[in-house]
């Protein structure tokens, strides 16, 4: 899966093409929309790439847990969470009609290209205990 969002200057204009004015109502409205949706499918994380880890950070600055993992090679070089979260929400488009399910990207950013695989373990054990019981839900179902 490729994503290709250079600059900041790119980042602000797919806000503003998407009619973002007030960016701390649109922090907290998608910070509400990403906590709910994760609760519902935590396998989704996945759709955030490396942008995942800053967005985990600002999603537990505003109130929402999704574990302590963490990880230390952080390839986002965005250092304002608007833009972590809207590189998150635009790769995320992206994956839920390209490549749902996966964790491997390859990303373009600051001229530079990394190929990266994302693996958070917290989710990855919410996604797998919803998994089985939804299984165990269908199965008594059935009886």
């Amino acid at each position: 899966m490729k994503f290709n969002i250079q600059t900041v200057e790119e980042l602000d204009a797919a806000l503003m093409n998407n009619g973002i004015k007030n960016r701390a109502l649109w922090k907290k409205k998608t910070c509400i929309e990403m906590a709910v949706l994760l609760h519902k499918t935590p396998i989704r994380y996945r759709s955030y790439g490396p942008f995942w880890w800053p967005i985990k950070k600002i999603l537990a600055t505003e109130g929402f847990d999704f574990g302590d993992a963490t990880n230390k090679t952080n390839i986002c070089v965005y250092t304002e969470d608007n833009y972590n979260l809207a590189a998150g929400v635009l790769l995320a488009i992206e994956w839920a009609v390209t490549s749902f399910g996966v964790n491997e990207f390859d990303l373009v950013m600051a001229s530079e290209a990394y190929h990266y695989v994302l693996e958070d373990s917290d989710m990855e054990r919410r996604a797998l205990a919803m998994s089985l019981a939804n299984m165990v839900n269908t199965a008594s179902e059935g009886l």
